[in-house]
This record gives structure tokens, sequence and C-alpha cells, in this order.
């Protein structure tokens, strides 16, 4: 479902050949965008082809944007071998040999927000209606994000 990205008709206008490509590091969930195509619409009078950064501006942070020689640095960092996600541990469990942790935390602690600020694009993907929590480019209001408290699994 890109409807929340694209408009209700969920094209793009303006490219031939067009290949979006978003990647996440495994680890952090480090977003990298990657925009192909073979060609692209000349602007005639004022029809030009959609501004497809300036669109994704509105769902991903700035990370997202480098690139794709930072990106791959950034998800191969030695600093990332002993990643834990943010939050606490609230349970553990072990399921066919393997132990899974639920983590909380809360919306207003940094590390947090930065996870949520990555992911939330994949929202209105999937979910019906979804919206993000987090539009990029408006201010956090902390005594809101202080009101969330978020689970990982």
């Amino acid at each position: 479902m890109t409807y929340a990205v694209f408009g209700e008709e969920e094209t793009i206008f303006g490219y031939k050949g067009l290949k979006i490509n978003l990647k996440y590091g495994a680890t952090d969930m480090r977003p990298g965008l990657q925009i192909s195509y073979s060609k692209k619409f000349k602007t005639v009078g004022e029809t030009e082809a959609q501004d497809l950064k300036s669109i994704f501006e509105d769902f991903l942070p700035k990370t997202a944007f480098e690139k794709q020689s930072v990106f791959e640095s950034a998800i191969s960092s030695p600093d990332l071998v002993n990643w834990t996600p943010p939050g606490e541990v609230w349970e553990s469990f072990e399921i066919g040999g393997n132990t899974h942790e639920i983590r909380m935390g809360s919306l207003s602690d940094l590390p947090m927000r930065q996870l949520i600020r990555r992911l939330q694009i994949l929202v209105p993907f999937y979910i019906e209606g979804g919206v993000l929590l987090l539009p990029p480019g408006e201010e956090d209001d902390e005594e809101d994000l202080k009101r969330w408290t978020v689970f990982l699994l």
C-alpha cells in the first residue's frame, strides 16, 4: 500500500525504468534509499517528473539519503557487533534453542526515537490507514513523547 506516499493512484510520474530500493541495516535498522531510472521526463511548462527525494523526505530520516558507500560503511561498522536495541529487557523467552527478548522503552529516549524514525515508513506501507508517529520536520513535543511506551521483539 503506497498510496500514503504516492497518492490514491499509487503511481509515480516521469520515469522510465524506475527502481526504488529501500534497504535497512540488520542491527540498528539504518535506512538507505537508492533511486535509479533509465530516463527522466523533461519538464514541459509546469509538467515535470515527481521529485522523489522530496516525497521520501516526508517519511525517512536524513541518513536514508546518504551515498550508498556511506550506508555500506555504516552498516558494516565494527561498532555494530555489540549493538543492542534500545530499551530495557522486559521479558525474555526461548523458542527452539534461541533466546528472544521483548524490550520496552520510552519514546522520549533518543535512541528509541531514532529507531522509530528509521522504521516508521513501514507503517503506511503495511497498515491500512497507518500514519507516522514522528513526522520528519515537526518539532518533538517532549511531554507527548513521554506518554508513549515502545515494545520491540
